[in-house]
């Protein structure tokens, strides 16, 4: 997959969460300690906009039922979800950040 420009750095400012569209996915973009993790921006407890929610730590919660998954790797972090959020490459260079598409889902 390639990588695909979706924000300026400065639109994802530290402990913040951005929504954005990457190639007709909805993806949300968080920063934690200067790092930037994109992630599907749907909570796979209930569909929910993850990008609603809120960054604690490396985590990210849902704002509906608290479910959290780890932004590092997708894993479930604390119920009610029980499958792994899809994480995907994030990158910055000069000012802009960069996407890639996972490939594929986590297994369930």
């Amino acid at each position: 997959m390639p990588e695909i420009p979706v924000a300026d750095s400065k639109a994802v400012p530290e402990g913040e969460i951005l929504a954005v569209n990457v190639s007709d996915q909805a993806v949300a973009i968080a920063r934690v300690d200067g790092k930037v993790y994109a992630f599907d921006d749907r909570c796979t407890h209930e569909e929910c906009p993850l990008s609603d929610g809120f960054v604690e730590g490396a985590e990210i919660e849902c704002w509906r039922h608290g479910a959290r998954f780890d932004l590092r790797t997708g894993a479930v972090t604390l119920p009610p979800a029980t499958s792994p959020l899809v994480v995907h490459a994030a990158t910055e260079r000069d000012g802009t950040i960069f996407v890639v598409l996972a490939e594929t889902a986590p297994a369930q």
